[in-house]
């Protein structure tokens, strides 16, 4: 008896993330690397059952919703209908049912977005309900985000029949790199040529940090040493705003795996910032 108990509660155990993306490689039938995965894992109602976001990175966009894991299968996102505890749901006043798919058009539809505090609206409307939110997200523009007002309307069962996206302001958003200061032997050309060695990293140490925080901005400024071909003696000089996560990102994956000229010696100042200014709704037809 035990043992079939722990095999029932083994069959509605929730999927690893391996087990998730081979998921979607069965929508997509490929394979998937990893790191083309965006999972998350929400916290939602307790009328709700555990679900699981399966995402994946589409160029510009960044992290996208492919569908939500519950039961073990994989299914529309825009449906929560499987997800829902009917009799935990039926107990529900309609207020509270629309404050459930609030939660859930937090969680899992906006899942990859930065929801706007307290911006979430819900309420019933005729047999189903209306939910709208204010949030941030990236378009497919490389470099842009947008801030939009999106409604969503549920019928009864907790199933998306409408939804609308209004943008009402853009920002563009920039990496830019350069030496502040060069001595020894070393020359700024020289400098910015090795670096730009390591630019996709530093650009992926970027993007992801951009993925977590669409109004990221401000720079890191890294000091270290070139001796016996290596970066030697990191530091960070200045942050004035990005995480310290992006600046390790910076510093221990693109510029302390820098390989230099072995008869080469100085220090370094690097500057890594991100600027973010008001933009022009960007075209997205090139």
């Amino acid at each position: 008896m035990i043992a079939l108990l722990l095999s029932g509660l083994a069959a509605f155990a929730a999927p690893t993330d391996e087990e998730v993306k081979g998921m979607v490689e069965a929508v997509y039938d490929r394979t998937l690397p990893m790191e083309a995965m965006c999972i998350t894992r929400p916290e939602l109602p307790a009328a709700f059952r555990e679900v699981v976001v399966a995402g994946v990175r589409r160029g510009a966009l960044g992290c996208s919703v492919v569908g939500v894991v519950t039961k073990d299968k994989l299914r529309k996102a825009t449906s929560a209908t499987a997800a829902i505890k009917a009799s935990a749901w039926e107990e529900l006043s309609a207020q509270e049912r629309a404050d459930h798919l609030k939660a859930y058009t937090e969680q899992v539809l906006l899942a990859f977005a930065q929801v706007q505090d307290d911006s979430s609206q819900a309420r019933a409307r005729g047999e189903g309900f209306e939910v709208t939110s204010t949030y941030i997200h990236r378009v497919k523009k490389s470099g842009y985000t947008a801030l939009s007002e999106g409604r969503w309307r549920f019928d009864a069962n907790g199933k998306v029949e409408e939804k609308s996206e209004t943008p009402q302001r853009y920002w563009r958003t920039k990496l830019s790199v350069r030496p502040a200061k060069v001595t020894g032997t070393l020359t700024t050309d020289m400098v910015a040529s090795t670096v730009n060695q390591r630019g996709a990293v530093v650009k992926r140490c970027f993007t992801r940090a951009w993925e977590k925080d669409p109004t990221l901005r401000g720079r890191v400024q890294l000091t270290w040493t070139v001796q016996e071909g290596k970066s030697a003696n990191l530091g960070v000089i200045d942050n004035d705003s990005p995480p310290e996560e992006l600046a390790n990102c910076y510093a221990w994956r693109a510029v302390n795996q820098l390989e230099w000229p072995a008869e080469e010696r100085g220090t370094v100042q690097f500057v890594f910032a991100v600027s973010r200014t008001d933009a022009e709704p960007p075209p997205l037809d090139d």
